[in-house]
C-alpha cells in the first residue's frame, strides 16, 4: 500500500491535515511519509532517471504540488534558518515568498495587516533571489527569535 504523504511544514506545525493523515495512516496500517522540498526537486539528470522522477512525482502529488527540475548547475536550495519560512516580518517591511502567494487568503491577510501597520510588503520569488547582505540580516533576525 502507499504511503500518506503530507507536507513537513504541516507536521512541524502539527496541523489538523497532519492529525488526520496520521488517523489515515494509522486506519490503514500505511507509513505517514514527510514530504521535504528536496525530495521534489530534481536536476535534469536526476528528472530523466524514471525510478528517481516517479518518487518524486508521487511525493509531489501527495502534498498538491508539482515536480520542480531544476538544471544540473543550478545553485543548492536554500538552507538554514528562512528555508521554511515562507513569510517574515520585520519592523517596516513582511517579505512573502511565492509559496505563499499560492493561497489567497494567506496573502490577502497578510496585505491587511501591512496596511493596518503601515509596513510595505515585499513579494519576492525566492529567499535565494534577495541580496546576500539583505538575506543575512534576515537570517540574523530569524536565528535570534
Amino acid at each position: 500500500m502507499k504511503p500518506i504523504y503530507i507536507a513537513k511544514e504541516e507536521a512541524d506545525r502539527n496541523s489538523l491535515e497532519f492529525k488526520s493523515a496520521v488517523k489515515q495512516a494509522d486506519a490503514r496500517g500505511v507509513n505517514v511519509v514527510h514530504v521535504t522540498p528536496d525530495m521534489i526537486t530534481l536536476t535534469r539528470t536526476q528528472a530523466r532517471n524514471r525510478a528517481a522522477y516517479q518518487k518524486a512525482q508521487e511525493a509531489a502529488e501527495g502534498i498538491g504540488r508539482q515536480v520542480i527540475i531544476v538544471p544540473d548547475n543550478a545553485p543548492e536550495p536554500l538552507t538554514g534558518p528562512l528555508a521554511s519560512k515562507t513569510f517574515l516580518k520585520t519592523e517596516s517591511t513582511i517579505y512573502v515568498t511565492s509559496e505563499l502567494m499560492r493561497s489567497r487568503a494567506d496573502f490577502l491577510r497578510l496585505e491587511a495587516e501591512a496596511k493596518r501597520n503601515h509596513q510595505q510588503l515585499r513579494p519576492i520569488k525566492s529567499w535565494d533571489a534577495l541580496p546576500d547582505a539583505e538575506r543575512k540580516e534576515l537570517e540574523a533576525l530569524v536565528s535570534e527569535a
